[in-house]
């Protein structure tokens, strides 16, 4: 699981900073959500006390530092030091919630857009943060391999066509009894509303 889409505004926010066209910033979206939906598919990381958000801290590096036109390497080190810096765990979205569940992916994307500016002046951050002995394998995500020949406009589509749009602001599963519930109240506008009447405490 995870949302995506919650990467587009460190999206804009690079962009308009940057002073990217929209071609810029679109591309920027998709690689986005290419990288943040393929690291979800590859290994799940609730099961294993980490929220999702961990891997919009890949994806937000990324598609940030590729809006500032980082090299290569750069793009690496946005990576190296958003993902060990900033990971967040699943309590999050457990036991009674609280208001960071709502800020969640904003402070991870806060977090990559920060890193990415980092790796632009030339800081680095630990490496391997994937492989290393003590890096994102070992401590949080376990082994996973990664097939980037397969990552749309190459040989597969691209993942933003596979995601799913939210109508309404509640959980996905949700959205069916929106719908339902909607319909239902159309169907009762405009009928006469019938007066209960309570007898001996018992409403009939």
């Amino acid at each position: 699981p995870g949302h995506p889409s919650d990467n587009i505004p460190a999206c804009l926010a690079t962009a308009e900073a940057e002073g990217r066209s929209g071609k810029d910033l679109l591309l920027a979206m998709v690689l986005a959500y290419e990288v943040q939906c393929r690291l979800c598919d590859a290994a799940d990381l609730r099961h294993r006390g980490w929220d999702h958000v961990c891997y919009g801290l890949v994806s937000g590096a990324l598609a940030s530092g590729k809006l500032m036109r980082l090299p290569r390497e750069e793009l690496a080190q946005a990576v190296n030091i958003s993902l060990n810096s900033h990971l967040a765990m699943r309590q999050v979205r457990a036991g009674e919630l609280s208001m960071w569940k709502g800020f969640s992916f904003a402070n991870a994307s806060r977090n990559a857009v920060f890193s990415a500016l980092l790796a632009r002046e030339g800081i680095t951050g630990p490496s391997p943060v994937f492989e290393g002995e003590m890096g994102f394998f070992n401590q949080v995500s376990g082994r996973f391999q990664l097939d980037v020949s397969s990552f749309g406009g190459r040989r597969g589509r691209f993942k933003i066509e596979e995601t799913f749009l939210k109508f309404y602001p509640a959980e996905y599963h949700a959205q069916s009894a929106i719908w339902a519930t909607l319909d239902l109240r159309k169907q009762l506008e405009g009928a006469p509303l019938k007066r209960a009447a309570f007898v001996r405490g018992e409403t009939h």
